[in-house]
Parts: C-alpha cells; sequence; structure tokens
C-alpha cells in the first residue's frame, strides 16, 4: 500500500490478534454461508474489511478456534477475556497475509503460551483459511466471481462447529472515475487565472472535506481493524496550512506576505497531492474501507489530485518568477490590490 507516514490510532480495540494483513481496498471477498451445527444465541460471527479477519462476538460461552495443525490458537473465555498461544504455529504464520512469514524464530513442541488480548467479548483475527493467499489475482471458476470454498472450525463448550464460506473476485470499479480528474483540472486552471481569491480557498476546502471523509472512513469500520486515517491526516494538515495563508494574506497586503501567502497554499496542494497518490487505489477498487457509498471515494480522489497539482504548480511557478503579488491581485502604490 502506498505509505509514507504511519499514525498511530489509539482506541479501545476488542481482541485483535495483529498479523501482516491490515484491512485496505482489495478486489477479493470473503462470505461466510453457514456455521454448522448452528452457534448458541448470542453469538455472531462475520467478516470484517472484505477478506482480512474473520470475527467472533459472545459472552458466556468458551469459545476456542483451532490452528492450521488443529494446535490451540485462540481462546475467548465465559467472562469476555480473549486469548492467544504464543507458540502456536498459526500465530507466527499470520505475520504475512501470503504466508512468507519468518518461522526462524519458531520453537515446534514448545508449550502452550496464553497471552490475554483484551476483555472485550470480542476475537478478531487473520486466518489464512478465509481468504486467497496469493498476490495475484485469482481466477474465477463462475461467473458471479467465486473462487472457491473455505472453512473453518472453532469449538463452542466443546462442541465443534463448521464456519462455511465463500471467496470471491469482485469487478474492479470503471477507468473512467479518472476522468474526474479531467473538468476538475481545467476549472481549476482556469479559477487560477481569473479569480485569485477564490483560488486560495480551493485548496484548504478540499483538505476540509476530505478530512470529514477520513473521519467517516476511520469511524466505518471496528475498533481494531481501523486503518490509518490518512484522509483525515493528510486532509486536516492541507486545510490548516491553505488557512494559514488566507490569514497571512487578509492582514497583509505587501508583496513578501503574498510570498507567504501562495507558498503555503502551494504547501496545501502537496499534502493533497501525496494524500491523492497513497489513496489512488480507493478509485478502482472493489471494496474501500470504511466506507458503505464506495462512489465518494472514487469521485473525490481524482478531485483532491487535481485541485492539489494545480495548486502546487501553481505557487512554484509563482514563487520562481517571483511574481507572488498577484496570488491576491495586482502591486500598485505601495499595497496589494484585490
Amino acid at each position: 500500500m502506498r505509505s509514507l507516514v504511519f499514525v498511530a490510532v489509539l482506541g479501545i480495540a476488542p481482541a485483535h490478534l495483529g498479523s501482516g494483513d491490515s484491512v485496505r481496498p482489495r478486489d477479493t471477498e470473503s462470505t461466510i454461508v453457514s456455521v454448522t451445527p448452528a452457534v448458541p444465541d448470542g453469538i455472531r460471527i462475520d467478516v470484517v474489511g472484505s477478506d482480512t479477519f474473520l470475527r467472533v462476538r459472545g459472552v458466556g460461552h468458551r469459545i476456542e478456534v483451532p490452528g492450521y495443525e488443529d494446535e490451540p490458537y485462540l481462546r475467548l473465555d465465559p467472562d469476555g477475556a480473549a486469548w492467544v498461544n504464543e507458540n502456536s504455529r498459526t500465530t507466527a504464520l499470520n505475520g504475512d497475509r501470503h504466508g512468507g512469514a519468518d518461522l526462524s524464530g519458531f520453537v515446534a513442541g514448545a508449550g502452550e503460551k496464553w497471552v490475554r488480548l483484551g476483555r472485550s467479548g470480542t476475537l478478531m483475527w487473520h486466518d489464512h483459511r478465509s481468504h486467497w493467499m496469493s498476490p495475484k489475482p485469482p481466477a474465477p471458476i463462475d461467473a458471479s466471481g467465486k473462487v472457491q470454498d473455505f472453512m473453518v472450525p472453532i469449538m463452542v463448550d466443546g462442541v465443534r462447529h463448521e464456519i462455511s464460506g465463500e471467496i470471491y473476485l469482485r469487478p474492479r470499479a470503471s477507468l473512467w472515475w479518472w476522468a474526474i480528474g479531467v473538468p476538475a483540472t481545467v476549472l481549476m486552471v482556469v479559477v487560477a487565472l481569473a479569480r485569485r481569491r477564490v483560488f486560495a480557498v480551493i485548496a484548504p476546502l478540499v483538505g476540509a472535506v476530505i478530512s470529514v471523509v477520513g473521519v467517516v472512513q476511520w469511524r466505518g469500520l471496528p475498533d481494531g481493524a481501523r486503518i490509518t486515517p490518512l484522509l483525515a491526516v493528510f486532509g486536516c494538515t492541507a486545510a490548516v496550512i491553505g488557512a494559514a495563508g488566507l490569514v497571512v494574506s487578509a492582514r497583509r497586503r505587501d508583496a513578501p506576505a503574498s510570498l507567504v501567502a501562495v507558498s503555503l497554499n502551494a504547501g496545501s496542494g502537496a499534502m493533497l497531492v501525496v494524500v491523492g497518490w497513497m489513496t489512488a487505489d480507493h478509485v478502482r477498487s472493489a471494496y474501500v474501507p470504511g466506507l458503505g457509498l464506495e462512489w465518494i471515494a472514487r469521485a473525490l480522489v481524482p478531485v483532491v489530485l487535481a485541485v492539489g497539482i494545480v495548486a502546487s504548480l501553481d505557487g512554484i511557478s509563482r514563487v520562481v518568477r517571483g511574481d507572488a503579488g498577484e496570488v491576491v491581485g495586482a502591486v500598485g502604490n505601495g499595497r496589494v490590490r484585490r
């Protein structure tokens, strides 16, 4: 995944066993078809992040998840305490989505070592049995996009249950979503040439908008599965930098202030370029994390890139040419006219 900066996200997380995988845009999806025999009332089982995690929720029952070699792997006690056996081979294997984890430090035959993950009544873990393992796209076996079946066993109060499901390859969104960036770019260029006051507001405004979308995306995932809120972090940064430029240009109307203002606007645009590049896979991936309405991200990212590129290039070119005063108006009679 495109990533330059990692931001720590703190919260009250459920029992989530970290792995080399994380929720991200993707085209594969795992769905649960049945659990046989049926689990007791109050126990809920689902998939989180398209195919990233399996999740079991429930209290009042002892729930166990055997590992890939049927060894003790995960446990959820009746009081809601969740545990992982750190000496399970499965724990080590889950360090990489595609099965390439380093097992050099794994000691076969070591006794069980249980480490508590939390007391939320939730187990959430990455399971190689329930997703497509290869980094190469799978080949569907029918018109629905089905790739294969999967089965993951669990034990509830000593009774074995089987979680049966299916893995699908979902169609990617149209390449035409990127075309939204074309009119956005043209409009930005026109505004940059004709309406400088309006132009100075666009980048920070877009930053504020994607900040809101980023927060919605982050909150759209359960605790423990939440991704780094790139849209929120970079969008907020772009909004703050751009707003600072507006403040500078409002308080001082001389040429040096104009230079600072246009530089800050370019910085705001640069933040938009970075986050647009880092979230480019939101445009066409079948699954977009945390957003039930994927079209929002598909339409927004091309616009973000268009605004960011034009704002950045405009600022750089004006600073290099030394005509930054034109950012807020023509300079004359010792002041900047708007």
